[in-house]
């Protein structure tokens, strides 16, 4: 009980560096061993092979966040994380839209690496109750394991003081840096994987903003973003050229993805430069 307590102090004194350690601890040596481990008893082209053994690294963030919180560190509170990451009635409208737009963005990034734009239409229709999953999937696994943290917590965390586009930019590199390993995958997938996470760290940190901190919708956006993808790729990848394919519409997608990213920055120019006007969890829960 007193090492707790101690521990509690520790965290209250430095709550973003204790966020960061508790991410990296349980997303890497806990999150890999749970990977290897799940991994081997799991079809790999399966929907529980893709998703599950990233189960405990995903949810890092998150983990960390409602740790953090629950120590009382920040301004941040569990009750208020917890509120924030529920859909409302007036946000359903949105969460469809936000879909919609990833499925578009996904499609016309394999419909400008060659495949027939009738062809990607098709599939999604075909197979919507596949895309439907890979939807829930990503948004409930993905999105809020890790926007619960990085967006979530970390972000209005950071924005205590600083503009919030400053905010909005260590984050981004933070969540860059979790995701250092897609970085070995070699120099075309390291370039287009760090362009798609800083035009991501800007779309999703302005989602959250103009959502009022609502990281029910940032995790709506995180899974559009990965999902209709993921959906387009297992069905392209196994076919004759289908690697060279998915590789080069990736980097379609991360270039997409930079345009709106441009777009939301040159439109709505004010919201980067405030500074301690954020809206917090307790306000997007109100």
């Amino acid at each position: 009980m007193k090492t707790g307590s101690h521990l509690a102090q520790s965290i209250r004194k430095r709550p973003i560096a204790a966020f960061l350690v508790i991410v990296f601890a349980i997303s890497y040596p806990l999150g890999m061993a749970f990977n290897v481990f799940v991994s081997s008893t799991l079809a790999p082209n399966s929907l529980l092979g893709v998703y599950l053994p990233r189960l405990l690294t995903v949810w890092g963030p998150a983990a960390a966040a409602l740790l953090v919180a629950a120590c009382g560190a920040g301004s941040i509170r569990v009750s208020h994380l917890l509120r924030s990451c529920r859909i409302s009635g007036q946000q359903a409208a949105l969460v469809i839209l936000i879909s919609a737009v990833g499925v578009g963005i996904a499609g016309a990034a394999f419909a400008l690496s060659g495949v027939r734009t009738s062809d990607v239409a098709h599939l999604a229709f075909d197979q919507a109750p596949i895309l439907l999953l890979h939807f829930v999937v990503q948004s409930v696994v993905i999105g809020l394991g890790e926007e619960i943290g990085w967006r979530g917590w970390l972000l209005p965390s950071l924005a205590e003081g600083r503009t919030f586009g400053m905010a909005a930019g260590i984050t981004g590199l933070l969540w860059a840096i979790w995701h250092a390993p897609v970085f070995l995958s070699g120099i075309s997938v390291s370039f287009s994987f760090g362009l798609l996470i800083a035009a991501l760290a800007v779309i999703l940190a302005w989602v959250w903003k103009r959502s009022a901190g609502s990281i029910a919708l940032v995790a709506t956006a995180h899974g559009a973003a990965n999902a209709p993808f993921v959906f387009f790729e297992s069905l392209f990848r196994e076919r004759s050229g289908g690697v060279a394919l998915v590789e080069n519409a990736f980097r379609h997608l991360s270039v997409l993805y930079a345009c709106v990213a441009v777009v939301l920055v040159a439109a709505d120019r004010r919201i980067w430069a405030v500074t301690n006007e954020q809206p917090s969890a307790t306000q997007a829960s109100a």
